[in-house]
């Protein structure tokens, strides 16, 4: 019952705050959702909303409604600059939780969830911890199999990682084709135009798209973690399905 008041709450304030329906990002981590949360930003109508929130898939329902008030306040979308009608959100959580954000919503949303090559992934280093590798196998896994189940969703379009760096400008036509958008050529040159030009994902800057993250896993300091992968029966059988291997 609270959680149906809150849903309704929801869509009568977004339908009211904003001209357009938001969009949501989601994939596993390290597989770029914040290069297209960037690159999003950059649109004249789009605010990105610049670190991950985590508002729209609370474990306890009824708190989701409280959760949104505080996020309106931290990520200012009361001072969204003119011109932009809706919003952007990003948190890689919210691939696995994608059925009931569609539900949140009543289905007035438009979901982009990325894929990308599980041996780049899971040899992905974070800048918060370049020491370490930040995505085991069984999350590049378990995320990419419940990216596959909501792949065939009305409301969800899927990319992949390797085919936006490679053809960008082909890429996001797409995306704004499927969200009702005008594609800008200031998205290919994100890195001078976007409300999110820093994050903590990135050792660096918002940077012009560029392929040299594309098969770092080639690299010899990364053999005995790829060996793991390849060892790993569903990891190579998704990998085969994405058509990586």
């Amino acid at each position: 019952m609270l959680f149906a008041i809150g849903r309704s709450l929801l869509r009568r304030y977004v339908e009211a705050r904003f001209e357009r329906c938001p969009i949501i990002l989601g994939g596993c981590p390290r597989s770029g959702t914040t290069l297209l949360l960037s690159v999003l930003g950059s649109h004249s109508r789009i605010y990105s909303i610049g670190q991950e929130t985590a508002t729209l898939y609370p474990r306890i329902r009824p708190l989701w409604l409280l959760k949104w008030l505080l996020l309106e306040d931290k990520f200012h979308l009361r001072r969204i600059p003119a011109g932009k009608r809706r919003f952007c959100e990003k948190t890689p959580g919210n691939l696995r939780h994608t059925e009931r954000i569609i539900d949140l919503f009543a289905g007035r949303l438009k979901v982009i969830n990325m894929f990308r090559d599980g041996r780049d992934v899971i040899t992905s280093r974070h800048p918060l911890d370049p020491q370490k590798y930040w995505v085991s196998i069984e999350t590049w896994v378990n995320d990419v199999r419940y990216g596959l189940h909501v792949a065939t969703d009305e409301h969800v379009h899927t990319i992949k990682y390797e085919d936006l760096v490679a053809t960008p400008e082909s890429v996001l036509r797409g995306i704004c084709e499927f969200i009702g958008e005008e594609f800008e050529s200031a998205m290919l040159e994100h890195h001078k135009h976007t409300n999110v030009a820093e994050n903590l994902a990135w050792f660096t800057g918002a940077q012009q798209i560029h392929k040299a993250s594309v098969r770092k896993w080639e690299k010899p300091e990364h053999q005995a973690r790829l060996a793991e992968f390849m060892a790993h029966p569903e990891a190579v059988a998704l990998s085969r399905q994405l058509g990586y291997l």
